[in-house]
C-alpha cells in the first residue's frame, strides 16, 4: 500500500510531499518514508505503531472483540462494530451509544468484508519493528509529529519510533491526548500546524 502511494504521487508528477497515517495508515506512512525518504518532507503519525520489539499486548478484552466470528447478518455486524468502537474509543464516546450505531452502519453498508479485516489484522500482527527501518537505516531527519490517546501511547508510538526520534530530528513533536474532544483540539494545534509550516 505504501507503494501504491508512491506510484500515485508519481502519476501526479508530484515529487515531494507530506505524509498523514492514521492507525494501520500510520504503519503504511511509515513504510513510505522508509522507501522514499528523500521524497516525504514531513511525516505525521496518529493513534498508530511502530511495531517494536517488546510493545505490550493489546488488552485481552479488546483482542476477544476483535477475534469474534462473522457476524451472520447485518443488525449483528453493526453492534459488533458499535462495541468495538467503544473499546477503541474515549470513555466519552462510549456513552454516545446512538453516535456508535450509526457510524457501525455507514460502515458496513459502504463495504462490509469480514475477512478483509481479518487480514488487515494479520498483516499488522506480522509486521517486523518500522523504528530501524525509519529512524536508522535512512539516517531520518524530517519533521516528525506523533500523536496519541493517553490510553494507547506509551504502549505504542511514543515509546519507541519518537523516543529515537527526538534525538536526532529537532522538528519532532508528540502529543498525548485524554479524550476525543481534546484530540481533536490538539491535533488541529499539533499534528496539522506541524505538517502546514512546512507546506510551502
Amino acid at each position: 500500500m505504501a507503494n501504491d502511494g508512491l506510484r500515485l504521487m508519481d502519476a501526479l508528477e508530484v515529487r515531494q510531499f507530506h505524509v498523514l497515517g492514521v492507525s494501520m495508515g500510520g504503519m503504511i506512512a511509515q513504510h513510505l518514508a522508509a522507501m522514499a525518504p528523500e521524497r516525504v518532507r514531513s511525516l505525521t503519525l496518529v493513534m498508530s505503531s511502530s511495531g517494536a520489539v517488546g510493545l505490550p499486548a493489546p488488552a485481552p478484552a479488546l483482542l476477544q472483540l476483535l477475534a469474534r466470528r462473522s457476524a451472520p447478518n447485518r443488525e449483528v455486524a453493526i453492534e459488533q462494530q458499535a462495541e468495538l468502537l467503544a473499546a477503541l474509543g474515549s470513555p466519552q464516546v462510549h456513552d454516545d451509544r446512538a453516535a456508535l450505531i450509526e457510524q457501525a452502519a455507514v460502515a458496513y453498508d459502504r463495504a462490509f468484508n469480514p475477512q478483509g479485516a481479518k487480514r488487515q489484522i494479520m498483516a499488522i500482527l506480522a509486521e517486523p519493528s518500522r523504528v530501524d527501518a525509519v529512524v536508522h537505516d535512512n539516517d531520518w531527519s524530517k519533521p516528525t509529529s506523533t500523536t496519541a490517546g493517553r490510553r494507547f501511547s506509551p504502549q505504542f508510538v511514543q515509546c519507541t519510533l519518537t523516543h529515537r526520534l527526538t534525538s536526532r530530528v529537532a522538528a519532532t513533536s508528540q502529543a498525548t491526548v485524554a479524550r476525543a474532544s481534546e484530540a481533536s483540539r490538539r491535533m488541529r494545534s499539533t499534528s496539522t500546524y506541524s505538517v502546514a509550516r512546512y507546506t510551502k
